[in-house]
Protein backbone atom coordinates (compact mmCIF):
# COMPACT_ATOMS: atom_id res chain seq x y z
CA UNK A 1 0.00 0.00 0.00
CA UNK A 2 1.31 3.43 -0.99
CA UNK A 3 0.47 6.39 1.20
CA UNK A 4 1.10 9.89 -0.07
CA UNK A 5 1.13 12.76 2.38
CA UNK A 6 0.82 16.24 0.98
CA UNK A 7 1.63 19.19 3.15
CA UNK A 8 2.24 22.85 2.71
CA UNK A 9 5.32 24.21 4.42
CA UNK A 10 6.03 27.91 4.30
CA UNK A 11 9.52 29.06 3.41
CA UNK A 12 9.67 31.11 6.60
CA UNK A 13 9.26 27.96 8.69
CA UNK A 14 11.85 25.69 7.14
CA UNK A 15 15.28 27.22 6.55
CA UNK A 16 17.08 23.89 6.81
CA UNK A 17 20.82 24.22 6.33
CA UNK A 18 20.67 28.00 6.11
CA UNK A 19 23.17 29.91 8.23
CA UNK A 20 21.75 33.39 7.62
CA UNK A 21 18.12 34.20 8.40
CA UNK A 22 15.87 36.02 5.96
CA UNK A 23 15.95 39.30 7.89
CA UNK A 24 19.76 39.31 7.75
CA UNK A 25 19.74 38.61 4.01
CA UNK A 26 17.18 41.37 3.41
CA UNK A 27 19.24 43.88 5.41
CA UNK A 28 22.41 43.58 3.31
CA UNK A 29 23.37 46.97 1.85
CA UNK A 30 26.66 46.07 0.10
CA UNK A 31 28.68 43.05 -0.98
CA UNK A 32 32.29 42.45 -1.97
CA UNK A 33 32.48 39.22 -3.91
CA UNK A 34 35.40 37.12 -5.13
CA UNK A 35 34.92 34.27 -7.62
CA UNK A 36 38.14 32.23 -8.04
CA UNK A 37 36.71 29.40 -10.16
CA UNK A 38 34.51 29.18 -13.26
CA UNK A 39 33.01 26.74 -15.75
CA UNK A 40 32.91 28.17 -19.29
CA UNK A 41 31.06 26.77 -22.28
CA UNK A 42 30.95 27.96 -25.88
CA UNK A 43 30.07 26.92 -29.38
CA UNK A 44 32.33 26.65 -32.39
CA UNK A 45 31.67 26.24 -36.13
CA UNK A 46 31.97 22.48 -35.49
CA UNK A 47 29.32 22.46 -32.76
CA UNK A 48 29.34 22.86 -29.01
CA UNK A 49 32.54 22.30 -27.07
CA UNK A 50 32.86 20.67 -23.66
CA UNK A 51 32.94 23.16 -20.79
CA UNK A 52 36.32 24.31 -19.49
CA UNK A 53 37.12 24.81 -15.83
CA UNK A 54 39.01 28.03 -15.15
CA UNK A 55 41.01 28.55 -11.97
CA UNK A 56 43.34 31.26 -13.25
CA UNK A 57 42.17 34.82 -12.94
CA UNK A 58 39.68 35.98 -10.39
CA UNK A 59 36.39 37.80 -10.94
CA UNK A 60 35.74 40.52 -8.35
CA UNK A 61 32.39 42.29 -7.98
CA UNK A 62 31.23 45.04 -5.67
CA UNK A 63 27.52 45.52 -5.20
CA UNK A 64 26.40 48.68 -3.39
CA UNK A 65 23.21 50.60 -2.64
CA UNK A 66 21.27 47.34 -2.31
CA UNK A 67 17.56 48.05 -1.79
CA UNK A 68 15.65 44.76 -1.54
CA UNK A 69 12.35 46.59 -1.02
CA UNK A 70 12.77 48.83 -4.07
CA UNK A 71 14.45 46.10 -6.13
CA UNK A 72 17.63 47.95 -7.11
CA UNK A 73 21.38 47.97 -6.58
CA UNK A 74 24.57 49.20 -8.23
CA UNK A 75 27.23 46.75 -9.37
CA UNK A 76 30.85 47.31 -10.41
CA UNK A 77 33.34 44.81 -11.72
CA UNK A 78 31.57 43.29 -14.71
CA UNK A 79 32.08 45.34 -17.85
CA UNK A 80 31.19 48.64 -16.21
CA UNK A 81 29.36 50.14 -13.27
CA UNK A 82 25.62 49.68 -13.70
CA UNK A 83 22.29 49.85 -11.93
CA UNK A 84 20.77 46.39 -11.67
CA UNK A 85 17.60 44.68 -10.53
CA UNK A 86 17.85 43.26 -7.00
CA UNK A 87 15.44 40.50 -5.97
CA UNK A 88 15.18 38.76 -2.62
CA UNK A 89 13.55 35.36 -3.16
CA UNK A 90 13.38 32.73 -0.41
CA UNK A 91 16.99 32.20 0.75
CA UNK A 92 18.67 33.87 -2.22
CA UNK A 93 19.49 37.46 -3.12
CA UNK A 94 19.64 37.87 -6.91
CA UNK A 95 21.11 40.68 -9.03
CA UNK A 96 20.12 40.85 -12.70
CA UNK A 97 22.10 42.91 -15.21
CA UNK A 98 21.72 43.32 -18.95
CA UNK A 99 23.94 45.54 -21.06
CA UNK A 100 23.92 47.26 -24.43
CA UNK A 101 25.49 44.20 -26.11
CA UNK A 102 22.60 41.97 -25.03
CA UNK A 103 24.68 40.10 -22.45
CA UNK A 104 22.98 38.85 -19.30
CA UNK A 105 24.72 38.63 -15.92
CA UNK A 106 23.03 37.15 -12.86
CA UNK A 107 24.69 37.11 -9.46
CA UNK A 108 23.07 35.05 -6.71
CA UNK A 109 24.10 35.28 -3.06
CA UNK A 110 22.85 32.42 -0.90
CA UNK A 111 21.83 32.57 2.77
CA UNK A 112 24.58 30.08 3.55
CA UNK A 113 28.05 30.70 4.86
CA UNK A 114 31.09 28.87 3.53
CA UNK A 115 34.06 27.69 5.59
CA UNK A 116 35.49 31.23 5.67
CA UNK A 117 32.26 32.65 7.14
CA UNK A 118 31.45 34.55 3.94
CA UNK A 119 28.21 34.05 2.01
CA UNK A 120 28.33 31.56 -0.85
CA UNK A 121 27.61 33.03 -4.27
CA UNK A 122 27.47 32.25 -7.98
CA UNK A 123 27.77 34.61 -10.96
CA UNK A 124 26.40 33.51 -14.35
CA UNK A 125 27.02 35.13 -17.74
CA UNK A 126 25.52 34.61 -21.17
CA UNK A 127 26.96 36.65 -24.01
CA UNK A 128 27.29 36.96 -27.73
CA UNK A 129 28.82 39.92 -29.52
CA UNK A 130 29.16 39.23 -33.25
CA UNK A 131 32.41 40.64 -34.57
CA UNK A 132 33.65 40.27 -38.12
CA UNK A 133 37.42 40.49 -38.28
CA UNK A 134 39.77 38.61 -40.59
CA UNK A 135 40.79 35.37 -38.89
CA UNK A 136 38.65 35.99 -35.80
CA UNK A 137 35.55 34.01 -34.96
CA UNK A 138 33.40 35.11 -32.05
CA UNK A 139 31.04 32.54 -30.61
CA UNK A 140 28.27 32.77 -28.04
CA UNK A 141 29.45 31.77 -24.58
CA UNK A 142 28.07 30.97 -21.17
CA UNK A 143 29.97 30.88 -17.90
CA UNK A 144 29.32 30.33 -14.25
CA UNK A 145 31.66 31.58 -11.52
CA UNK A 146 31.75 30.19 -7.98
CA UNK A 147 32.83 32.15 -4.92
CA UNK A 148 31.92 34.02 -1.77
CA UNK A 149 30.87 37.51 -0.69
CA UNK A 150 31.53 39.71 2.34
CA UNK A 151 28.32 41.44 3.36
CA UNK A 152 27.82 44.81 5.05
CA UNK A 153 24.56 45.96 6.59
Amino acid sequence: MLVVVLSRITLQAVGLGQSVNLAELASIKSLKCVFPMAAVGSWSPDGSQPPRIKTEGVLRLEIDSIDTQGGSAQIAGTSRSAFVVARLAAWSLHFLETDETGSLNVTTVFAQRGLTGKLRAVHSRASYVPVELPGVTVDASASQYYGECDAAR
